[in-house]
């Protein structure tokens, strides 16, 4: 696996101060670069930032049930990320899926899952505005990851 780009890392990093500031901490648990378990693919992957529903996850790890929203941050894991990784995670039923694009500043939404893949995807730019399906009154901006703080 290649390591973890400046850029990755602190994008990650955003999203997750993002992520506790902007989520009611009752109604949902966010973890960072955590493992969910997929039983049914035989796959355990561990995506940079998962909403989580409130629950205790001391004795399991997630599972696609679980997920409010499924985050990952691509560098050189774009093929990946949009292809394999989103067709399994299509495949496991989670609803709400972003990739991060570092390469062209933008956020791919990809919504409507089926055992097939996703039905939906779109790329959002810029203050475009993202919003959760499980938070619609959370919202977030590609804007917002990408400037220099």
């Amino acid at each position: 696996m290649t390591p973890i780009g400046i850029r990755h890392g602190a994008v990650v990093d955003r999203l997750a101060r993002l992520s506790i500031e902007l989520l009611p901490s009752h109604r949902a648990v966010v973890r960072v670069q955590g493992m969910l378990t997929a039983p049914a693919l035989e796959s355990a992957p561990e995506p940079d930032v998962l909403w989580l529903a409130p629950k205790d996850y001391y004795r399991g790890h997630p599972r696609p049930e679980d997920v409010l929203l499924l985050i990952e941050v691509a560098e050189s894991s774009l093929t990946g990320d949009t292809g394999e990784k989103a067709n399994l995670y299509a495949a496991s039923g989670i609803a709400d899926y972003w990739v991060v694009d570092l390469s062209d500043d933008c956020v791919e939404v990809f919504r409507d899952p089926r055992p097939s893949g996703y039905q939906s995807r779109q790329k959002r730019r810029g203050e475009d505005e993202l919003r959760p399906l499980a938070f619609p009154e959370v919202v977030l901006t590609p804007s917002a990851l990408f400037r220099p703080s």
